[in-house]
Order: structure tokens, then sequence, then C-alpha cells
């Protein structure tokens, strides 16, 4: 659901599909972002237009008021036009494919890439600029994710580990305050990002989780991170 600055706000549905698609090799027939408004009271979906792009468009967040989506291995940013959705930023490079999508705040984003675990970027909208500048020390398999905090976030990976990772306070104030020009002068050893970020944690389950959320059950109750896993069970850890 992403409201859409150029509609006054007015909530959108965003949907990514694909025909004819294999898993290996990773392969699709075609693939296109749908955009649907409510029509009828909000009782009915009416298809506004669709948009084709080149690869699987498998994480979709709003940003702004315009729509973040990850194709295959390309972060690209667009905007609500008349016929199509209009490409207004992109970034390429990343490992394997994007499959999740945090919106920390309106100028940081966090990538999480199928086996190379989480990606933090940075966006400068006056330039129209996306650019990664830190990532982990661990790949991994990611399954879920969840945001903690602004530089924080939980995640699960296909071996049934859940972990923590967050970003050291002085590269999230330099990003910050720097913006991307100090992100692009520096450069990574083996093509990686030019900063890190710490593993804290890490706790086995035994099973694979499939979704996250930072929850409160009650309340006056602590917050908790609320798991669900692939054979049918729920957790929480705190």
């Amino acid at each position: 659901a992403v409201p859409m600055r150029e509609r006054g706000g007015e909530t959108c549905i965003v949907v990514g599909v694909v025909q004819n698609m294999t898993l290996h090799p990773r392969t699709v027939g075609a693939a296109a972002l749908h955009v649907y408004a409510f029509a009828n009271g909000n009782t009915t979906l009416q298809l506004v237009h669709k948009t084709a792009v080149e690869e699987t468009p498998a994480a979709v967040a709003h940003l702004g008021g315009r729509v973040l989506v990850g194709v295959g291995r390309t972060l690209r940013l667009y905007e609500m036009g008349q016929k199509r959705l209009l490409r207004k930023a992109e970034l390429r490079g990343f490992p394997t494919m994007i499959q999740q999508l945090h919106v920390l705040s309106s100028s940081r984003i966090v990538v999480g890439d199928l086996a190379e675990s989480f990606h933090y970027v940075s966006y400068k909208r006056a330039e129209a600029r996306l650019a990664v500048f830190a990532d982990t020390t661990v790949p991994r398999y990611l399954t879920a994710g969840c945001a903690l905090d602004y530089s924080t976030l939980v995640g699960a990976d296909k071996f049934g580990n859940l972990f923590v990772t967050r970003l050291p306070a002085e590269t999230s104030d330099d990003a910050d305050d720097t913006g991307l020009l100090a992100v692009d002068a520096r450069r990574g050893t083996l093509n990686g990002a030019p900063s890190k970020a710490d593993e804290i944690a890490n706790f086995h389950l035994g099973e694979v989780a499939t979704s996250l959320q930072k929850v409160t059950l009650g309340p006056g109750c602590t917050e908790v991170i609320l798991y669900t896993t692939l054979l049918g069970g729920i957790g929480a850890e705190r």
C-alpha cells in the first residue's frame, strides 16, 4: 500500500507479478508492476496501469509518496505517471536478489538480499541518488527481517538462526551528516561497502522463521520479537 504523492496522497496498491517463472536458473517470461486504486467506497480495486520490468519484483515499499521496488538485483524508485510508473532513481549490482525492503527514514533504506544479508542504503533526494554505505560481514540466506530501530535490524536465515545486526554509532552519524559524497569517495575491499555493521546477537531457533515482527502483546508489556516458523510454530524473543 503506497500513498501516491502525484494523486494527492491517495493510497494505491502496488503488486509485483511474474509469468512463467523458473527458480533454477532464475528466469521469468514476463514481469510487471500493477497499480490499483480503491473504488466504489473502498469495496473494490480498479486497475490504474501496468509497468513492465525486466526481472522479478520481489519487494515493494513506499518512500516519501513514491514506490520503492527491488527488481532482481536492482533497487529502483518510481513515481506515479499517467500511463505507467516513472523511474526516478536506480541502484544496480546487489549480490543475488532483493527480497526485503525496510524504510527507516526518508533518507535511509535497508535492503535484504536473498543470500548476502542486509545492505544499508542512503538516498539523497535532491540529487535523486542511491548508494550503499554499509553492509554486514556474515553472508546470510535471509528468510525474514524486521527493523528494531534506526540502526538495528533482526533477521532470520534458512539455517534456523535469528540474529541482530547494528550499525556503529559513528557510521550512522557519518552517513547522516556527510551524505552520499563521503560515501562515494571511499571504496570498500572486495567490492564491499566502505563500512560494516556489527552482529551483536545470534540465536539458533532450530526452525526456519518465515516472519518477524516487533510487537507488544498487551498493555504495559515489554516489546518482543514475535516470529512464525516454517513448521507452524509461533514464538517470542526479547
